[in-house]
């Protein structure tokens, strides 16, 4: 069963929402104070309760940062989720359905270029010799992973994604 709520928090954060005629999105599980995520689902489908910009660990989604898809039909909302990454949700601004798209953090929208509409995600992995570090991906807003960016996985990150992005003609916002 879906319930409705007012899309003015929503309406608030993105410009030019498409809601109903009454004003309001489908939302599947709206946000509770103190109420913690219990399952692997609760993590797409609870509303996040707040905009935050600290690094703290929490038990429940948090939004951390939200783009709206060039069409404006739907929002990429990076919430918080584990503590070495983040979690990359989409928001269907018709229905209001939610669903998992990525793993990752630092979400960024290509909005020129050859991968116009794709995403820019950081993930977390590990070195099989020990070690950790932080590629960048260009994943599709369905969720595939399409490549990852060449020299994110060096010494100098931000360095091979700005290169990268001059090179193939792609910018984000």
């Amino acid at each position: 069963m879906r319930t409705l709520f007012a899309a003015l928090p929503l309406a608030v954060l993105v410009s030019s929402v498409s809601v109903n005629a009454a004003g309001e999105i489908a939302l599947l599980v709206a946000p509770v104070e103190g109420r913690a995520a219990e399952s692997e689902e609760d993590w797409v489908q609870m509303v996040p309760a707040a905009f935050r910009s600290d690094d703290e660990h929490c038990d429940s989604p948090a939004l951390l940062a939200q783009y709206v898809s060039e069409d404006r039909k739907m929002v990429f909302q990076e919430i918080c989720r584990w503590v070495t990454s983040n979690f990359i949700v989409s928001v269907d601004l018709a229905t209001g359905e939610r669903r998992a798209v990525s793993a990752g953090s630092g979400l960024q929208i290509i909005t020129e270029g050859p991968a116009r509409g794709y995403l820019l995600v950081s993930r977390h992995e590990y070195w099989p010799e020990g070690g950790s570090y932080d590629p960048t991906y260009v994943v599709a807003p369905n969720g595939e992973t399409a490549m990852m960016v060449p020299g994110t996985d060096g010494d100098d990150p931000e360095g091979a994604l700005a290169s990268w992005l001059d090179e193939t003609g792609n910018q984000v916002e």
